[in-house]
């Protein structure tokens, strides 16, 4: 699954078609997304959940070594 940032796919000179197809492919995941169980969508925002608490673990542990390896260097 691809999360859609602000721009993706939308770049210089995009034609209607390409904003056309985005829109639909969007549309298309929306409509998959309704037609699972409540279950299923509760697993789904767990396991989110779960990824978004590992990527800001990891950013800030990111963080405090740069701010770390900047304190060394001066």
């Amino acid at each position: 699954m691809a999360w859609l940032k602000r721009g993706d796919g939308l770049k210089g000179g995009s034609s209607m078609t390409e904003i056309e197809q985005l829109l639909a492919r969007q549309a298309r995941w929306q409509k998959s997304r309704k037609a699972l169980s409540w279950p299923e969508k509760i697993r789904m925002a767990e396991q989110i959940r779960a990824s978004v608490a590992q990527w800001r673990s990891l950013a800030g542990y990111n963080a405090a070594a740069a701010h770390k390896f900047k304190s060394v260097r001066t």
